[in-house]
């Protein structure tokens, strides 16, 4: 089975050259050949033509290779089936389906005693959870996947589980153990002679010191990284060694050091073709240009960073470079296009914030210094302005009629949204008192029967052979304690929940999300009560034998 790593997913497709792909689809189509031999290149078949760029086709060329195992009764292969459809799925951002698919993989994998193929399964069931902002989770089941291949002495396996861990810890900000799992995962790296996942540890090690403003201790991972990929002649990773450190070398304010650094990343850049990396280049270099004070350059550089940003719809790059931009026409007095630059900076944040999922408490930082910087510069504009008043008398007047239709369309806009909030208000009040009573009659109702049927009378609890009868599947032990807080609490909050069964609110989102499936609960904002409704109305339904 192929080792996929989560962070692997992040990478881009390699591409494969043709005949050998068709070479490979002559084998497993040849019925002559062995069905070991044709499940093979079946497989290779799929990671090298589809499995990145035609997910889609993946998934249906792993259901072939799936059918053909099961012909012939091979388990490990239907498993690396269930395993490139998981895969196939994450590709497309269905996290949630495809770690039943990897769980599917890691039983058949069970079932024949490979452990190496149970790490593996385990592995991606960590990065799934990851992507869905569940970090507790995703580092368990990186735990469970390291110590599975530390077992069968796979080095590599459990080096890049080290190094996965580590990943997840700086996600979290935990930067002493992000550290820790980085350095035991280096360790490991070396002892398998492996310098391209040494040069990457050494890179993520930059970059936490860099981070923490220890720049010279970052410039020395960052160097380290850059000799080991320069032996390898890795060209893309060769340039973002190179940009980080005159990242470094910026933050120290050297200035010209920085510049040297960018245009050396940028002529590596410019030779791979790969546009991403052209264009942060470009803008790092116009932003030492705006320190240097030579603005020209600095917006010359930032407007083709830019224009390469929107063309490959790089929401990140478009956000860097037009703050640049805003900076530098601020600082030459060209207000107007300082505005300018500015709104597509704040619009472009505010979205990369959304996507994150910040806080309202972000936005809000934000949106109070976008706020005061755009009123700074529509007063400059207006001082300009004042120096033509005589063309401006009928301008004034068409302007303050405007102001009076804009003022108007305003309020019945917010009237109709007062309107409708309250009338939601009112729906959602109404929903919730409602299934909170039906939630109350059908625990009386339990409870009478059970002292119809016991003789001693006993509060209704949630019965899980009952709802796992229904719904025919397994609810595992953290969403079974999330039913039973929601239960005993019907108006608890998600961080209450989270800090009762010691989740993170985002683990405890997807638990509930994952429930609101298995319920097949329709979309509402009562959807917490309305699952503890169903929850509650299948414990009360006598059993089977009653």
């Amino acid at each position: 089975m192929r080792k996929i790593l989560f962070v692997l997913l992040l990478l881009p497709a390699i591409g494969f050259s043709q005949p050998k792909i068709d070479s490979l689809k002559n084998v497993w189509q040849d019925n002559t050949r062995k069905s070991t031999t044709r499940l093979k290149a079946l497989d290779e078949f799929i990671w090298k033509g589809y499995l990145f760029s035609q997910p889609d086709s993946a998934f249906y060329f792993a259901q072939l290779q799936y059918n053909m195992a099961k012909e012939s009764a091979d388990k490990k292969e239907m498993a690396n089936a269930l395993n490139i459809q998981g895969i196939s799925i994450a590709v497309r951002g269905d996290h949630q389906k495809a770690i039943s698919y990897y769980e599917r993989s890691y039983a058949l994998h069970d079932m024949i005693g490979s452990e190496e193929g149970k790490a593996g399964a385990l592995n991606n069931i960590a990065g799934a959870f990851s992507k869905q902002g569940d970090l507790s989770n995703a580092i368990n089941y990186q735990q469970k996947a390291y110590k599975l291949y530390n077992d069968v002495g796979d080095l590599m396996g459990s080096a890049k589980c080290l190094s996965n861990i580590g990943l997840l810890y700086k996600t979290q900000n935990d930067i002493e153990k992000a550290i820790e799992y980085f350095q035991r995962s280096l360790k490991r790296f070396k002892a398998a002679g492996d310098k391209k996942e040494q040069g990457g540890v050494y890179h993520n090690l930059g970059n936490i010191y860099k981070d923490q403003g220890q720049l010279e201790e970052a410039l020395n991972n960052y160097s380290i990284s850059l000799k080991l990929n320069q032996e390898l002649g890795n060209e893309l990773t060769i340039s973002t060694n190179i940009a980080s450190i005159g990242l470094v070398h910026f933050k120290k304010e050297e200035y010209r050091i920085a510049l040297s650094k960018y245009f050396q990343a940028l002529k590596i850049a410019n030779k791979v073709g790969l546009k991403g990396s052209i264009a942060s280049s470009q803008n790092y270099i116009g932003q030492a240009y705006m320190k240097l004070q030579m603005y020209d350059s600095s917006l010359y550089f930032c407007s083709n960073a830019l224009s390469i940003a929107q063309k490959i719809n790089d929401s990140r790059l478009i956000s860097e470079s037009s703050k640049v931009l805003y900076e530098s026409y601020k600082l030459i007095g060209n207000t107007a296009s300082a505005l300018q630059m500015f709104e597509l900076h704040s619009v472009t944040k505010d979205s990369l914030l959304s996507d994150e999922n910040h806080d309202a408490i972000i936005r809000h930082e934000f949106q109070a210094e976008f706020d005061k910087n755009k009123a700074d510069l529509e007063l400059k504009i207006e001082q300009d302005k004042v120096k033509n008043e005589k063309e401006k008398g009928d301008l004034e007047l068409k302007s303050e009629r405007e102001r009076s239709i804009y003022i108007m369309v305003f309020i019945v806009l917010i009237l109709g949204l007062l309107i409708y909030m309250r009338a939601r208000y009112i729906r959602n009040s109404t929903e919730k008192t409602s299934l909170l009573r039906q939630i109350e009659l059908l625990k009386e109702k339990g409870a009478m029967r059970t002292l119809i049927t016991e003789q001693d009378k006993e509060e209704l609890v949630l019965d899980k052979e009952k709802i796992e009868a229904v719904l025919e599947s397994n609810l595992n032990p953290t969403d079974w304690k999330i039913l039973n807080a929601i239960f005993n609490n019907p108006v608890i909050t998600k961080k209450a929940i989270a800090e009762e069964v010691s989740l993170s609110v985002e683990g405890v989102t997807s638990a509930l999300r994952r429930m609101y499936v298995k319920f097949d609960l329709k979309k509402s904002n009562n959807q917490k009560l309305a699952l503890l409704m169903e929850a509650t109305k299948i414990s009360s339904e006598p059993s089977k034998a009653q």
